[in-house]
């Protein structure tokens, strides 16, 4: 099942409750934290691949 779906693209939903970070409300990550974990998950996967 892992076969069928590891060229598939994916969309991320992030949110975040933070004192610092949005005063204890329940926001949006911000687009270029999310932007950066995909990258990361990208190159996770192609490394997993690889190996």
């Amino acid at each position: 099942m892992q076969q069928e779906f590891k060229d598939k693209d994916f969309e991320l939903e992030i949110s975040w409750i933070s004192k610092s970070e949005t005063n204890g409300k329940h926001l949006p990550v911000p687009k270029s934290i999310i932007e950066a974990a995909e990258i990361k998950a990208k190159e996770s996967l192609s490394s997993e691949i690889e190996d």
